[in-house]
């Protein structure tokens, strides 16, 4: 899986680009666990450089507004589309690496949930 996710960002990444020397990334915090154990493999495979900003999503949002200019954003959906219609992602060019999966409660969890939330 991980590797899928190497080479998925390697074939977006490469093709608009010829011979950068340091790719620069904006990534909120939500991957940055898997990110980092990944970014290794993809400079070693590439001989790219990476150098990323981690930060939350309203940061990242300001940032680009600012006008900081970035090789590759992460960012959930929405706020990628956001920047789509700003202006600030080129169009089609966004790939979606991970989809949530919903898990259902069990009734416990349900229950445990439920009684948490405080009474009106």
């Amino acid at each position: 899986m991980k590797r899928s996710i190497v080479a998925a960002a390697a074939a977006v990444i490469l093709p608009s680009m010829t011979f950068a020397a340091e790719l620069k990334v904006l990534s909120t915090q939500a991957t940055e666990d898997t990110y980092r154990e990944l970014v290794p493999q993809f400079e070693k495979a590439t001989g790219h450089k990476v150098a990323t900003i981690f930060t939350g999503t309203l940061d990242a949002q300001k940032r680009l507004a600012a006008g900081e200019n970035y090789d590759m954003i992460i960012m959930a959906s929405p706020a990628i589309d956001a920047q789509i219609k700003a202006g600030k992602v080129v169009s089609g060019s966004r790939v979606d690496l991970a989809n949530p999966v919903l898990v259902p409660l069990s009734r416990k969890a349900r229950r445990n949930q439920i009684s948490a939330q405080p009474r009106r």
